[in-house]
Protein backbone atom coordinates (compact mmCIF):
# COMPACT_ATOMS: atom_id res chain seq x y z
CA UNK A 1 0.00 0.00 0.00
CA UNK A 2 1.31 3.63 -1.02
CA UNK A 3 0.76 6.33 1.45
CA UNK A 4 -1.74 9.20 0.54
CA UNK A 5 -1.81 12.64 1.61
CA UNK A 6 -4.06 11.58 4.06
CA UNK A 7 -1.24 10.17 5.71
CA UNK A 8 0.93 13.60 6.25
CA UNK A 9 -1.55 14.03 9.04
CA UNK A 10 -1.56 10.93 10.87
CA UNK A 11 2.37 10.88 10.56
CA UNK A 12 2.97 14.42 12.53
CA UNK A 13 0.57 13.32 15.65
CA UNK A 14 2.58 10.01 15.59
CA UNK A 15 5.47 12.78 15.83
CA UNK A 16 3.84 14.68 18.62
CA UNK A 17 2.92 11.62 20.45
CA UNK A 18 6.20 9.84 20.47
CA UNK A 19 8.02 13.11 20.94
CA UNK A 20 6.07 13.16 24.53
CA UNK A 21 6.61 9.56 25.79
CA UNK A 22 10.18 10.31 24.91
CA UNK A 23 11.06 12.97 26.15
CA UNK A 24 9.64 15.75 28.99
CA UNK A 25 11.88 18.50 27.56
CA UNK A 26 9.55 21.13 25.79
CA UNK A 27 12.71 22.70 23.82
CA UNK A 28 13.12 18.97 22.42
CA UNK A 29 9.78 17.94 21.61
CA UNK A 30 9.39 21.25 19.53
CA UNK A 31 12.78 20.30 18.07
CA UNK A 32 11.44 17.35 16.84
CA UNK A 33 8.57 17.91 15.71
CA UNK A 34 10.07 21.18 13.25
CA UNK A 35 12.75 18.34 11.88
CA UNK A 36 9.84 15.52 10.89
CA UNK A 37 8.15 18.72 9.62
CA UNK A 38 10.76 19.40 7.63
CA UNK A 39 11.21 15.64 6.24
CA UNK A 40 7.31 15.47 5.93
CA UNK A 41 7.76 18.58 3.12
CA UNK A 42 10.25 16.85 1.56
CA UNK A 43 8.85 13.17 1.13
CA UNK A 44 6.92 11.70 -2.08
CA UNK A 45 4.24 9.40 -1.44
CA UNK A 46 5.63 6.67 -3.37
CA UNK A 47 6.61 4.32 -0.04
CA UNK A 48 4.51 2.75 2.36
CA UNK A 49 3.46 4.33 5.38
CA UNK A 50 5.35 2.53 7.65
CA UNK A 51 8.49 3.68 5.34
CA UNK A 52 7.94 6.78 5.46
CA UNK A 53 6.96 6.83 9.42
CA UNK A 54 10.33 5.05 9.69
CA UNK A 55 12.55 8.36 9.51
CA UNK A 56 10.55 10.00 12.52
CA UNK A 57 11.51 7.45 15.10
CA UNK A 58 15.22 7.87 13.85
CA UNK A 59 14.48 11.99 14.30
CA UNK A 60 13.52 11.50 18.10
CA UNK A 61 15.89 9.00 18.60
CA UNK A 62 18.67 11.19 17.36
CA UNK A 63 17.52 14.47 19.19
CA UNK A 64 16.52 12.30 22.48
CA UNK A 65 19.58 10.51 22.30
CA UNK A 66 19.75 7.97 25.47
CA UNK A 67 17.48 9.98 28.07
Amino acid sequence: MKAVLDCIPCMVTQAVNTAKIATDDPRKRKEIVDEVLGYLKGIHLEGSPAELSTPIYRIVERIVGDE
